[in-house]
């Protein structure tokens, strides 16, 4: 029990899994790693946690940890918690697969998602201010800060608008970068008018910075 206290309280989040990857133990804040609405965590597997695009690289290492005993390198992941937020995390894995006693493979994962987003910032204001040196035209600049801001693991989409009342949507996209045609789509909810305005038209009236935590949301007016 005490060693189940001082997990609970380390701050940290606990697993174990069988040799599938399949969750035989955890303890920590779970809650608040994986979502208010993460349910059952036993039983699941670790790579239901990856992201599709982190899964091949996810699986490589999973071999080679099958084959390494004892403890590896940190390594860093994204994971999308289950109410679609993205978390970055500091892995460390100790393969006890041969420890009677244990049995498996021990995980030990410490947020750095803060972080992480403070480095993607940094190496974006850089990006960008590259950009401004090189880009020869208005529309080569847009374009390649747009790609600025999406090569990092923490924007999905990045366009830039200008004001143009023939639009429907009252905005002429004139750049963009994306890795998901489903947040392109999302384009047209900030655009849908809620109770205060849409956020673009808000934005463009205001000239102030427009956060919408729930994208999704806007589309039935919540």
């Amino acid at each position: 029990r005490r060693v189940i206290a001082l997990l609970h309280n380390a701050g940290e989040l606990f697993a174990i899994t069988d040799v599938d990857g399949v969750i035989t133990f955890v303890e920590g804040p779970v809650e608040a790693y994986l979502g208010p609405t993460a349910g059952p965590v036993i039983g699941s597997s670790v790579f239901s946690l990856v992201p599709p695009g982190g899964l091949a690289r996810a699986k490589d290492l999973w071999a080679k940890r099958l084959t390494t005993a004892g403890v590896m390198p940190a390594e860093e992941f994204w994971i999308q918690r289950r109410d679609g937020t993205w978390l970055c995390l500091s892995l460390v894995v100790n393969n006890l697969l041969e420890d009677p006693d244990i049995a498996g493979i021990v995980f030990s994962a410490h947020d750095v998602t803060a972080l992480k987003r403070l480095e993607q910032a940094r190496q974006a204001v850089s990006g960008a201010n590259s950009a401004l040196v090189r880009a020869v035209s208005e529309a080569d600049l847009f374009s390649e800060i747009c790609e600025v801001v999406v090569s990092g693991a923490t924007y999905r989409l990045a366009w830039v608008g200008l004001s143009d009342p023939a639009s429907p949507l009252g905005v002429r996209m004139v750049a963009s970068a994306n890795r998901s045609i489903a947040y392109v789509e999302a384009i047209d909810l900030l655009a849908t008018s809620g109770p205060y305005g849409s956020p673009l038209s808000v934005a463009m009236e205001t000239r102030k910075l427009q956060i919408v935590q729930d994208v999704a949301a806007l589309a039935i007016g919540e």
